[in-house]
């Protein structure tokens, strides 16, 4: 069951409707089990497997905090990861280990095998440095690890600031509406913005030999947007789910398309992942304390396992490669390259690093949409033929054709609906942005707070009527997806 459904939003509102209606001290043991069906819904293999990963890092937990010294709490420590990194290997890398076999086994990847993973790995990781005691409720544990709103895409959130929550919420009108909000973004980032771009530039990656140079270039500079919107989205819904229960998970994005700088970017961009690998990885290996050599090092051991996760193939290893260079360029030629603050952000010289950024960053990702070597090359070689502009022009609106279901009135709604959401989403990302650039600021997640009720509701059903418009005309095939669902 996706977020960007409306079985889910079915869903999310008969269990928020009986979850009020419980008596408090009820309410954890429904959602636990409201929690348990949602997986249920994604297989009996995914939640065998979710719950066998709770069960492991639950008994590692409890073992490594009673350890009798250190050392054996260190070996603890090390087999319970090992066997939770194991598992996420062999789902993850089974037809690739058997490669040699005559029939390869092929296994269904487990959905938000990746994250809870990521999660259990932080938890024993604190535990062992005392950062938090261990959980010794395994309810709470499990509803911890199976939480309906994030299991599938995160954000990946640290157990140390997550269990408290379940345990001890409160819960006011004003959280409840904010976690509406979010969640109405989040859908027109996913719904609108990456999925009717995905019509264009899967159009284009999908068959490169049917496409010009130019459509090529389209698809290229429109899938980062694709990319963001399709996770930030996904994430926002995340967020906003779990807010009307009273959680509140930690900010995935924060506005990373106005950025000055590839590292910040990165730390604008799927923040949580970014903090674990950080946390959980950089830092033990030594981080940037052991001189430019060695930093160097450790980011293309970070980036490189980074790439192995995202996936197996070469283009990924080359997408981790190209990642590294570009951060070990930019410590050279971009001193300031943490951000920039005050008025200085929002200088005629701040736009042009950006725009400067955003194409950087588009070529980075490049090798990372690309399937084998030989897509890359043809890629290059597409755009290095002869163009016609008038060929391209009804090259694209073939594409959005494609994947409109009718391309009279629907048609106009279909770009009607990106070109509103498009500003609305540039405004929400640049207000978030604005609300960072002073030191020590907290980041405003929720920009229409600030705003007049008459402009606010006039925004909230745009949003919702290109959300419900959208869902309607394009042809979705296989259904609503999420490109980090097979992660």
């Amino acid at each position: 069951m996706l977020l960007n459904t409306f079985t889910y939003l079915c869903f999310l509102a008969v269990v928020t409707a009986v979850h009020y209606l419980l008596p408090v001290k009820y309410r954890n043991y429904f959602l636990l089990a409201a929690s348990i069906y949602f997986l249920w819904t994604s297989g009996p293999i995914s939640l065998g497997i979710a719950v066998g990963a709770a069960l492991i890092t639950f008994f590692f937990g409890k073992k490594i905090a009673s350890a009798a010294d250190r050392n054996t709490a260190k070996k603890l420590t090390a087999a319970g990861i090992v066997l939770l990194v194991l598992n996420l290997c062999w789902f993850k890398y089974a037809h690739l280990i058997t490669s040699f076999l005559e029939n390869p086994i092929t296994i269904l990847f487990p959905v938000g095998l990746s994250f809870y993973t990521f999660a259990s790995v932080g938890y024993l990781a604190d535990v062992y440095k005392g950062a938090m005691e261990p959980e010794t409720d395994f309810t709470e544990w499990l509803l911890s690890v199976l939480f309906f709103p994030h299991i599938l895409s995160g954000p990946i959130a640290k157990s140390r600031n997550l269990i408290p929550q379940l345990k001890e919420r409160e819960v006011t009108p004003e959280i409840i509406v904010e976690g509406m909000r979010r969640l109405l973004i989040g859908a027109m980032f996913k719904v609108v913005l990456a999925d009717g771009l995905a019509i264009i530039v899967n159009g284009v990656y999908d068959n490169l030999n049917s496409h010009s140079g130019l459509a090529a270039l389209t698809a290229l500079f429109l899938y980062p947007l694709q990319l963001y919107f399709d996770f930030a989205g996904y994430s926002a819904m995340a967020v906003g789910s779990a807010l009307v229960f009273g959680v509140r998970l930690q900010e995935n994005f924060l506005a990373p398309y106005f950025s000055t700088g590839m590292g910040e970017i990165w730390r604008r961009w799927h923040i949580t992942l970014s903090e674990w690998f950080r946390d959980y990885l950089y830092f033990p290996l030594g981080g940037s304390r052991k001189g430019e050599s060695r930093t160097l090092i450790n980011l293309l051991i970070v980036f490189t396992v980074s790439a192995l996760w995202h996936g197996n193939t070469v283009t990924n290893l080359i997408w981790g490669v190209v990642i590294v260079a570009s951060r070990f360029l930019e410590r050279f030629f971009n001193k300031n390259s943490r951000g920039l603050t005050g008025a200085e952000a929002f200088t005629a010289k701040s736009w042009m690093k950006r725009i400067l950024v955003y194409i950087w960053w588009t070529m980075t990702l490049f090798p990372f949409r690309m399937e084998t070597v030989d897509d890359m090359k043809r890629f290059i070689q597409m755009v290095g033929e002869k163009q016609n502009l008038g060929t391209f022009k009804l090259e694209f609106l073939n594409l959005a054709a494609a994947g409109v279901s009718d391309t009279g009135t629907y048609y106009l709604i279909y770009f009607g609906s990106i070109i509103a959401s498009l500003a609305i989403a540039t405004w929400i990302d640049f207000t978030l942005y604005r609300s960072t650039t002073e030191r020590g600021a907290v980041p405003v997640t929720d920009p229409f707070e600030a705003l007049p009720v008459r402009r606010r509701w006039i925004l909230y059903w745009i949003m919702g009527l290109a959300v419900a418009a959208m869902y309607i005309i394009i042809q979705t095939g296989g259904g609503p997806s999420f490109i980090y669902q097979g992660y």
